[in-house]
């Protein structure tokens, strides 16, 4: 497990759904609150609360965020399957 699936994994679950569908699924904001059945204003909210503290939290191991989800980005489908199918199985997917 990576440093980001450590973190992500820690956030409280109403802040690391949205990291997850939108920062490492790539799901619009529209798309994330269709599939968990909130507003686009609450995914907006919560997922700029979620990458507030993750970016702390990988601030402190000595990461940066944008670091952090550059790699992500360019090594999609190697995310760790345990964050993402954590995230989706609390939404029911």
């Amino acid at each position: 497990m990576t440093s980001l699936d450590e973190e992500v994994a820690r956030l409280p679950e109403v802040y690391r759904l949205p990291v997850v569908l939108c920062c490492l699924e790539g799901l619009s904001l529209e798309e994330a609150a269709r599939r968990l059945g909130w507003t686009p204003g609450s995914v907006k909210g919560r997922l700029e609360r979620g990458r507030r503290r993750l970016h702390d939290r990988l601030s402190r191991r000595g990461f940066t965020l944008g670091a952090a989800l550059g790699a992500v980005e360019m090594s999609r489908g190697f995310v760790s399957a345990a964050t993402v199918r954590t995230a989706l199985e609390s939404i029911g997917r």
